[in-house]
């Protein structure tokens, strides 16, 4: 009797052992998806600074360009 309790916790175990599984490849894939979404935001940000910063300098060269021809 002994034994056949063992041989269904075993096959209890592998059974959970196999779920957790799943849901651990569920998890890496969920991740994957987040790195990227996370990857493609932090690449807007810097082509939205990059952009910002030639604005800036842009504006920058026109006061220059202002000041210098008025005096």
């Amino acid at each position: 009797m002994e034994i056949l309790r063992l041989a269904q916790s075993k096959r209890n175990i592998i059974s959970l052992n196999m779920d957790l599984e799943r849901d651990v490849q569920r998890i890496d894939e969920a991740n994957q998806k987040l790195l990227l979404k996370i990857q493609e935001r932090e690449d807007k940000i810097q082509r939205l600074e990059s952009e910002t910063i030639q604005m800036g300098d842009l504006v920058e060269d026109e006061e220059w360009e202002k000041e210098n021809h008025t005096t």
